[in-house]
């Protein structure tokens, strides 16, 4: 029996053809399904899973967890706590919880970086300030131990019992009864409190990396 190549060839080219129809409808399910998936989840969640990358498997998880804990933790806290608390294996659970401590450190970086920043332009801003009415600013820690701690306290006083205005930043965190009790220490008259000719403040966190000194603000 003779045989036509020239028909075996159109054979296998068909067959080919056929064969890449096949995989492209393969491909074409795999998208729509994975699209359906996508349509499937809201815009949040849509958003937590690029912001955390985390698979739509992970976001699953995550809804059902949120579900069935509801009340039982913080809203506060993040998906990775969560998919790390609850965690199916210890495996898992030091998994996110490299994530998350990956993630803390970037967040603690920026605020460090940004708080220095705020700090240079706060003194770049103090120091560039000057008037003829001379407002200083005194910025001095809740007690002085060294001598130049001492004089720059003792020059600040001084030009507000002048009649000069004075602004002064504790740098930490005291309660109402520790400022008195500071006021009180040092003679600061009460009716300078009153009339805010003289302003005692303790420093809140962001202003906690300015330099001790007297500045002149306007």
């Amino acid at each position: 029996m003779q045989v036509n190549c020239s028909n075996i060839k159109v054979l296998n080219l068909v067959l080919v053809f056929a064969g890449a129809l096949g995989l492209a409808a393969v491909a074409q399910q795999t998208n729509q399904y994975s699209d359906e998936i996508e349509m499937s989840m809201t815009d949040i969640e849509l958003q937590t899973s690029k912001d955390w990358n985390l698979t739509v498997e992970e976001i699953k998880v995550l809804k059902r967890l949120m579900r069935v804990n509801k009340g039982m933790l913080s809203n506060d806290i993040t998906p990775m706590e969560w998919l790390g608390i609850f965690a199916e294996s210890d495996e898992q659970r030091k998994h996110y919880a490299a994530l998350f401590a990956k993630r803390q450190l970037e967040v603690l970086d920026a605020v460090t970086k940004f708080e220095h920043a705020y700090a240079d332009a706060m003194k770049h801003e103090i120091m560039r300030k000057n008037s003829s009415d001379k407002r200083l600013l005194l910025v001095t820690p809740y007690q002085c131990k060294d001598e130049i701690c001492k004089s720059n306290l003792t020059r600040a006083l001084g030009h507000a019992k002048k009649g000069g205005r004075l602004e002064i930043l504790i740098r930490e965190t005291l309660s109402g009864t520790q400022l008195k009790h500071w006021i009180a220490s040092n003679n600061i008259p009460p009716e300078k409190i009153r009339s805010r000719t003289v302003n005692v403040e303790s420093a809140r966190h962001r202003y906690q990396h300015l330099s001790f000194g007297i500045f002149e603000l306007d």
